[in-house]
């Protein structure tokens, strides 16, 4: 009897609790102080502006309606239809957001998220990563969002959007993170990653019949195609394999075509295989290879073309003539060594065979 009658004084205290605290949620006016808490902290994390709509709460979670996070730089702009977090309310209160893993779970309905990249910008270049971010909430989830990317410098603008974006994030010892998204012309991004104290500790990328919405390079007339690829990243290793298909550049009457340009990336190596490409309509093989890509960025590659008429170099001339051609350097000033094969020359009547030519000049 009497573990009974202990048993049931502390349930009694308990519910006593409950009903106090809940008594001061709703009447101590907590929802300004916490609605103030989440605004001045995201607004100090995030270095943004934050504007909230509705905001409704209880003692277990949060409801946040039309929710508008603008970056004080110019970087991003978010905007929310719905949040809903679950939490542990005194914990929030009392210690901010820096209890362990006070917000135990986060649910982001229909964001719409608008990165914008310049090349002047030195805050997108220069911002650290966020650190141990697994300590603040247990999981987040996206459904249905948007990210529209724009990229801006005086050569190349591009933009794109992707739609259908689900991602979820789940909090341990580290941040695992899943997510897919959809673009134009049925293409495909999905991935994971692991983060951990500032540092990505894995990133796996799948991305297929990726086409930008606008891709602009001032000094070409155009440049088209569609992307597949696949990366795979650990510190220390990192590997991509990719695909330009219908690949298409286009420059002062010049035209390189290919139905599917292969390339690949080796840790700080890159190298792209031409042997489906074509100049002008004109078969081309070869590589072009970037070496030691975070620093000096050496270049390598050769180029062959076996038949390439001459009047397209001079109208003037007449023949044929296989081309080979070889580019070593630094990328700013490579060096590159062509050698001419011309097995019959015609200039204004006059006829030559058999001349061979090379040259070597600085391509800066």
């Amino acid at each position: 009897m009497r573990k009974k009658k202990w048993l049931i004084v502390a349930v009694a205290i308990l519910m006593l609790i409950n009903l106090i605290f809940y008594g001061l949620v709703r009447w101590a006016r907590l929802d300004t102080l916490v609605k103030d808490r989440v605004s001045t902290y995201l607004s100090e994390a995030l270095s943004a502006e934050v504007v909230f709509g509705d905001f409704s709460f209880n003692d277990k979670q949060l409801d946040v309606n039309n929710i508008l996070i603008t970056d004080k730089n110019g970087l991003y702009t978010i905007r929310i239809r719905q949040v809903f977090i679950e939490y542990n309310l005194p914990l929030l209160l009392f210690f901010r957001f820096s209890a362990f893993r006070a917000v135990e779970d986060v649910k982001i309905f229909e964001p719409e998220i608008i990165l914008t990249f310049k090349e002047n910008l030195q805050n997108s270049a220069s911002r650290p990563l966020p650190g141990d971010i697994s300590r603040y909430f247990q999981r987040l989830q996206i459904y249905n969002g948007s990210l529209e990317l724009n990229y801006h410098s005086p050569s190349v603008q591009i933009s794109t959007r992707l739609d259908s974006l689900n991602l979820e994030m789940i909090n341990n010892i580290r941040s695992e993170v899943n997510f897919s998204a959809t673009g134009r012309d049925s293409s495909h991004l999905s991935g994971d990653f692991a983060y951990h104290k500032g540092f990505l500790r894995r990133l796996n990328l799948l991305l297929s019949n990726y086409q930008p919405d606008t891709l602009q390079v001032k000094f070409l007339d155009e440049l088209t195609g569609k992307l597949d690829l696949e990366l795979n990243y650990t510190p220390g290793e990192n590997k991509v394999t990719g695909y330009w298909k219908d690949f298409r550049l286009l420059k002062d009457g010049y035209s390189l075509l290919s139905d599917s340009l292969f390339f690949t990336v080796d840790n700080d190596s890159l190298n792209l295989d031409l042997n489906t490409l074509t100049i002008n309509n004109r078969a081309v093989s070869g590589r072009i290879g970037l070496n030691d890509i975070r620093s000096r960025r050496e270049l390598s590659g050769q180029i062959n073309i076996p038949q390439y008429p001459l009047t397209e170099i001079l109208p003037q001339l007449q023949g044929m003539a296989g081309i080979k051609a070889e580019i070593q350097g630094e990328l700013l000033n490579p060096l590159m060594s062509l050698q001419l094969v011309l097995p019959e020359l015609t200039f204004r009547n006059q006829q030559v065979t058999d001349l061979n030519l090379s040259a070597s000049a600085s391509l800066q």
